[in-house]
């Protein structure tokens, strides 16, 4: 069992150091070698590949207009500044995420950010499933909702559980069991 964590833990770490290149690519390309906080910072935030980039130059050129070094400080007071700014939700959608979360045993955090290790991605298709069911949200509002995944990661992720309920008896179980948490809610 050991060794399932500590894969799952590997492909966190190794999708993190991935995003960290990718901040270092960028900021080295404009000159600025970022500290490791920084890297650290930029690249846990709940975005694709594509949208960090975007993110790490809209950044980079804040920095420069300000004539400013890249410190923690800064771009944590920038990533407000070019926070999308998220969607109310309902509590219904809330529960569900919350109930998605405490069945698999990870972090509704977890859920929501970009990145795609095996052990979160059962609760995130799950999540996306039953957002659409219980709640009647629309795909790309589930993508919005669960860290601005594409409308085609959302269309699968659902496909992926429909074609699994009809010969996956655990899983109709975990079904079963988050629905009725949620009723208890």
């Amino acid at each position: 069992m050991a060794t399932v964590a500590q894969s799952s833990g590997d492909a966190r770490d190794s999708a993190l150091s991935i995003r960290m290149r990718i901040v270092f690519q960028e900021c080295s390309g404009a000159g600025i070698i970022p500290s490791e906080d920084v890297r650290k910072i930029l690249a846990t935030q709940p975005c694709q590949d594509d949208a960090l980039v975007a993110l790490v130059r809209r950044v980079l050129v804040d920095v420069h207009e300000g004539n400013q070094p890249l410190t923690s400080a800064l771009v944590s007071s920038l990533l407000q500044k070019h926070a999308e700014p998220r969607a109310m939700h309902t509590t219904e959608q809330l529960e569900v995420l919350r109930a998605v979360a405490e069945h698999f045993q990870v972090g509704i955090r977890e859920i929501e950010v970009y990145d795609r290790p095996k052990d979160i991605a059962l609760a995130r298709q799950v999540a996306m499933y039953l957002l659409g069911e219980m709640c009647r949200m629309p795909p790309r509002q589930i993508g919005k909702f669960l860290g601005g995944r594409d409308l085609t990661t959302v269309l699968y992720g659902q496909g992926a559980i429909e074609d699994r309920l009809g010969t996956d008896a655990a899983l109709q179980l975990d079904i079963e069991e988050i629905k009725a948490r949620i009723a208890k809610a």
